[in-house]
């Protein structure tokens, strides 16, 4: 089977510049960042959509290859002082908000048990924050039995 043409024109470093330089033009503009941000916020917030983008990115997460370009992409960024200043900023204004603090500091508190798997590690601490840590702990022990017998329920 042939490659996608998209794929094809990806591959040509010529196209690749024009639409890296295209998107570059467009991110610059406030006003379509604003429609991309509703957009997005508005398919995150419906349940059906929020699964098949979970599902997906969960699927491409799974991909070692897909793991470690983004890992690589991801310590790029983070070692470019530019960046570094950018989310400095972003984090300290995000602090200054009363409500996000109290978000970024609510599972600090919170011990996840060494048995609890990885995939798991947010719905306890997400059960521990709403009930507390026992019943995150009998829920998640839960899951972890069903995800070992491949129970569908």
């Amino acid at each position: 089977m042939s490659e996608p043409p998209r794929k094809k024109a990806w591959a040509d470093p010529v196209v690749r510049a024009r639409i890296c330089a295209a998107r570059k033009k467009q991110c610059a503009d406030p006003a379509l960042r604003a429609k991309k941000g509703e957009a997005g916020k508005k398919a995150w917030a419906d349940p059906v959509k929020r699964a098949k983008l979970s599902a997906a990115l969960k699927k491409a997460w799974a991909d070692p290859v897909v793991r470690a370009k983004r890992i690589a992409s991801i310590k790029k960024a983070s070692a470019n002082p530019s960046t570094r200043s950018k989310i400095g900023t972003a984090s300290k204004k995000a602090w200054a908000n009363p409500v996000a603090r109290a978000n970024m500091t609510a599972w600090r508190n919170i011990e996840v048990p060494a048995w609890v798997p990885r995939d798991l590690r947010r719905e306890f601490i997400e059960i521990a924050k709403a009930q507390d840590e026992f019943v995150a702990a009998r829920q998640v022990r839960a899951l972890k039995l069903e995800m070992e017998r491949g129970d569908p329920s």
